[in-house]
């Protein structure tokens, strides 16, 4: 399927405590991310108009349960003092309609944790329809090196001779086995804004 069009809102925030002046976003006169004030040390700002949820997910089997039961219109709220560990899940699917909510910018919260320690989480999310929206959240990958340990010591076993691989040691090196991804995108009307997502070896594809 061809995906026509995705919104992505991807927020960058450069702290400056030298100056009296901080990076600001707007959109239709309103700040974005970024902070309202010179005064940096109060946190993100986010002053978008938050959506009613319908849903609360306070542990990672709740969220799970949710989105497999979400219909259109359904608001999942993640609190911000919640972490969710996905490390033993993999390609779960967000319907279609559905918003992830969280409540990153608000009163200086950084927004809730979603991560996974799964270098193999490929993708990690799926979308399941069009018109999903995640705003709000952290979504944190397990990669965060250079190259990862795993396919490191692939790479060192092919060499010695201790395990064969149909892949060359070149291609391995080019770190192409195996890599982790955010989300995979197969609809339309996708938005993500407001959101920190970090660690991965991919952000997105689409199809």
């Amino acid at each position: 399927m061809r995906v026509s069009y995705v919104i992505m809102f991807l927020l960058f925030t450069f702290f400056n405590y030298q100056t009296d002046t901080s990076p600001i976003s707007k959109i239709d006169g309103e700040y974005i991310g970024g902070f309202k004030s010179v005064n940096t040390l109060s946190g993100l700002t986010y002053n978008k108009k938050n959506p009613q949820y319908t849903i609360i997910v306070n542990s990672k089997e709740e969220l799970i349960s949710a989105l497999s039961k979400a219909k259109r219109g359904d608001v999942i709220f993640l609190p911000a003092d919640k972490t969710y560990d996905l490390t033993l899940n993999r390609r779960i699917e967000i319907p279609e309609g559905v918003t992830l909510f969280g409540e990153r910018g608000k009163n200086g919260f950084s927004g809730a944790l979603v991560y996974t320690n799964n270098i193999s989480a490929n993708p990690l999310f799926i979308t399941k329809g069009n018109d999903i929206k995640i705003s709000g959240l952290r979504f944190k990958g397990p990669d965060g090196q250079v190259t990862s340990t795993e396919v490191e010591n692939q790479v060192a076993d092919v060499v010695s001779g201790k395990k064969k691989s149909d892949l060359t040691v070149n291609r391995m090196r080019a770190y192409v086995l195996p890599n982790s991804n955010f989300l995979s995108i197969q609809h339309e009307n996708i938005e993500i804004e407001n959101c920190e997502i970090y660690n991965w070896s991919c952000l997105l594809y689409t199809s």
